[in-house]
């Protein structure tokens, strides 16, 4: 429920209680807290731990409690407020207030210069109550519209990559009618397009981060959930196998950093890492979701390699569902990734994103976004690494996250219903 954050700030307290009931009964008792308060410095104190959605404020103002008003008390304040100093957290909207028709004539264009409003009071006239009553209602409801849309999901899907080249073009070719957007509050490049199922249409984005690794995806995940707000997100595209063989699909349930620890010193000068590994989990809902999209769906999978037209392995892809493990380099190197499976015997996959996307993910503000990584095995991180089957890969990490979509949008009571 949308709730005002109300500060009335005058040292006459019967003006006082007039300007809560009228906002009281405008915008409803329940919804409102309306904090009192009587001289400018009181008002510094709570400016600085609190942002107001309105501030109420008398011209003729004493500087401390317990003096005698000034002339230029509210001035002063609402100069400090404007100029931002002081650590004041500036309210969204001001209603200058005044029983002094001269100090309201004196006033107006300091007012007037922040697009603030100064009404004149008196306790025979209802002129300044009715102006208040309007202004409590345009900013309730334009607080009660910011509340909907900061809860509602916007997009229903989101596609992360790491790579334009690849990966992104790979999403960009599935069968969603794909056109090439930018955000108002953003220039990064997206993809937007729809996908059809038994129900509505489904809105998916798109994109990639700016380069390869944890950092980039990470910031390309918080803002693509910021701008687009989607039910479910999505981390595709090619990664090199541990248990998994080239050609399979790696889904991860947990992302281990594998990087993480302290670096110190032997006896003998030498340099000792000792590892501290994290790790950051799927999204469980999400995760079972497709873990029962391979159940039910075991012939689409096994067709997949067959709309490919170029080179790919021999063998049908399995899709194996376990720990992959996230760090900032390109591996090639069969002594790291023996090495690796001591941190954690059970990976199945090594990669350099799923990390990040995972803790942007998991710690973005609501309304939440259920995420996991699909990512196709394109190599062993063992010499030789060769490139032959990224573009294939990339192909059935994105196809099998659009068949899994296709599916579970027919699902009543599903992630989309």
């Amino acid at each position: 429920m949308t709730k005002l954050e109300c500060l009335i700030v005058d040292d006459d307290e019967l003006k006082r209680d007039r300007i809560k009931q009228t906002i009281n009964g405008e915008v409803g008792e329940g919804n409102v807290r309306v904090t009192t308060v009587g001289s400018a410095n009181e008002t510094i104190d709570l400016l600085r731990a609190t942002q107001y959605d309105l501030l109420v404020i008398d011209v003729n103002l004493p500087i401390r409690a317990g003096e005698p008003p000034s002339k230029e008390g509210g001035i002063k304040l609402l100069k400090q407020i404007s100029r931002g100093t002081g650590g004041l957290i500036r309210p969204a909207f001001v209603v200058g207030v005044t029983a002094y028709p001269e100090l309201a004539a004196s006033a107006l264009s300091e007012f007037s210069a922040h697009g603030w409003a100064l009404l004149t009071y008196s306790p025979e006239s209802s002129v300044w109550e009715n102006a208040l009553a309007n202004h409590c209602q345009h900013i309730y409801s334009y607080k009660a519209k910011l509340d909907s849309a900061s809860k509602a999901h916007g997009a229903d899907i989101c596609i992360v990559t790491a790579l334009s080249e690849t990966e992104l073009e790979a999403v960009s070719k599935l069968p969603c009618g794909f056109k090439t957007v930018t955000h108002p509050l953003d220039q990064s490049r997206y993809f937007e397009g729809q996908i059809s199922s038994t129900g509505r249409p489904l809105r998916i984005v798109a994109t990639a981060a700016s380069e390869m690794g944890n950092a980039a995806t990470a910031v390309t995940a918080s803002k693509v959930i910021a701008l687009f707000r989607p039910k479910v997100c999505f981390l595709v595209g090619i990664c090199a196998g541990i248990d998994a063989d080239i050609g399979d699909l790696a889904i991860a349930d947990f992302s281990l950093h594998y990087e993480s620890g302290k670096y110190n010193e032997g006896e003998e000068g030498e340099t000792i890492f000792l590892p501290q590994p994290r790790y950051q989990p799927a999204s469980e809902r999400l995760l079972e979701a497709v873990k029962r999209f391979k159940l039910d769906h075991g012939d689409k999978i096994l067709g997949l390699p067959a709309s490919w037209p170029a080179d790919k392995p021999s063998k049908a892809p399995l899709v194996h569902f376990g720990p992959v493990a996230s760090g900032a380099a390109v591996v090639e190197n069969k002594e790291i990734v023996t090495n690796l499976k001591f941190r954690d015997r059970k990976l199945i996959a090594l990669e350099m994103e799923s990390y990040g996307f995972y803790l942007a993910c998991r710690t973005s503000t609501q309304p939440k976004t259920e995420y996991v990584m699909i990512k196709a095995v394109c190599d062993k991180a063992k010499p030789p690494k060769m490139d032959k089957y990224q573009h294939y890969c990339a192909f059935l990490s994105a196809n099998f996250t659009y068949q899994f979509l296709l599916a579970e949008a027919a699902i009543p009571g599903g992630l989309f219903s």
